[in-house]
């Protein structure tokens, strides 16, 4: 009776490890979707959570119904299906509150609806937030702004360790109709297997974009680390102490390679040069760095097919709010990322008012060095399931 009560427990694990990777999977494919919209945007700076913005899309697919719904579930490439789209979140969900456990790791993952009293949400959507998302309920009032996004606002702040402190204002709520809103925030914080000396950081050269030099601060040290290089690329996974999470540079040889590598950027490419990565000694040189991005995603829901969402009187949201029809006005994201010596930290939160990576192949080196010393992608990931939390572009300012 022992041995089959294990292998149940096994089995159920093993199906829910599997659900985990098929949600991370739709999430990462959301995030490749943002990605390229971000890339075109600018050519420097930009950080942004995908994994935020995708609880958000998928917690107001949850709460549409006919075209709305079809066009949030294609946003987060979410089957329609609920049973199966409800075990991929709750499994993507456990799986993750399991890697916060780890020593050496911070990670927080907090989704919550807001309304007025006249305003509420239905019992069915709150009790499908909270066991999906694990959501919680709030109260704004309906004819206050400033104090609806200072609560707001104070709950953002206590969810990401102080690092997001204004994701809404005044003007997110319309002064005519009362305003619902749903928000997301993603917190990290974990410190390197081997911490770098700050000793040796010092000014060192790096190149920008537009062919001027700058002097960064550098960290440097050499450690056993996962390493791949391919056509034009370098990328390397700098170790955490917790093993469940991943933070990972390609470097580009140069800016031109750098536009072709972006270009081409994919969930499949990405999945090769992982594949690729193998164990080395690297002499690693990291700029410290420490940035945010905040903005609207509501041009890049749209421009990813999430239209009637937005639209007052052809929004359908009745499975959230029943009492009177709404339609969202803006999704707000702000992220933040900063790496040092320590480690590295990341915040963010949402609210919703085949060339250069075919080569991919381990090198056949065995000690290598690692210069990121000219703008780089990153990229923050659950190892068990490859989510992605964060990513973003460094390019020296």
């Amino acid at each position: 009776m022992r041995a089959s009560v294990l292998i149940l427990v096994a089995a159920t694990s093993a199906l829910c490890q599997e659900a985990a990777s098929v949600g991370a999977a739709a999430a990462n494919a959301h995030a490749f979707g943002l990605f390229h919209l971000f890339r075109q945007a600018t050519a420097d700076n930009f950080c942004f959570s995908p994994f935020s913005s995708h609880q958000v899309a998928a917690m107001l697919a949850d709460g549409a119904a006919g075209t709305t719904q079809a066009e949030m579930l294609k946003l987060a490439f979410l089957p329609a299906d609920n049973t199966q789209r409800e075990a991929y979140l709750q499994a993507m969900r456990a799986e993750l509150q399991s890697a916060s456990n780890q020593g050496g790791l911070q990670l927080g993952v907090a989704n919550s609806l807001w309304a007025p009293e006249t305003l509420p949400f239905t019992p069915a959507f709150k009790q499908l937030a909270e066991k999906n998302y694990g959501a919680t309920c709030g109260v704004i009032p309906a004819d206050n702004p400033a104090q609806a996004a200072v609560a707001i606002n104070d709950w953002v702040r206590q969810r990401t360790n102080g690092k997001i402190t204004n994701l809404v204002g005044p003007s997110n709520f319309p002064a005519a109709r009362p305003a619902a809103v749903l928000v997301n925030a993603v917190y990290l914080k974990s410190s390197w297997a081997e911490f770098f000396d700050p000793e040796q950081t010092k000014p060192r050269p790096f190149a920008m974009s537009d062919g001027s030099s700058t002097m960064l601060s550098t960290m440097t040290k050499l450690e056993a680390s996962s390493y791949a290089e391919g056509s034009g690329w370098q990328c390397l996974r700098l170790p955490f102490k917790s093993a469940e999470i991943g933070f990972h540079i390609l470097l580009p040889n140069d800016n031109s390679q750098r536009k072709k590598i972006e270009a081409e950027f994919s969930d499949d490419t990405w999945e090769a040069v992982q594949k690729a990565m193998t164990l080395h000694e690297v002499t690693s040189f990291i700029p410290r760095f420490n940035y945010s991005t905040q903005l609207s995603l509501k041009n890049m829901w749209q421009a990813l097919g999430a239209k009637d969402v937005f639209i007052d009187g052809k929004a359908n949201l009745s499975k959230m709010i029943e009492k009177e029809a709404c339609y969202i006005t803006d999704v707000i994201h702000q992220a933040t990322i900063e790496v040092n010596e320590l480690g590295a930290e990341a915040a963010a939160a949402t609210a919703a008012v085949a060339a250069p990576f075919a080569s991919a192949m381990p090198p056949p080196l065995k000690r290598v060095t690692f210069r990121a010393d000219k703008p780089f992608l990153w990229l923050i990931t659950h190892r068990s399931t490859g989510l992605i939390l964060f990513m973003g572009r460094f390019a020296g300012r």
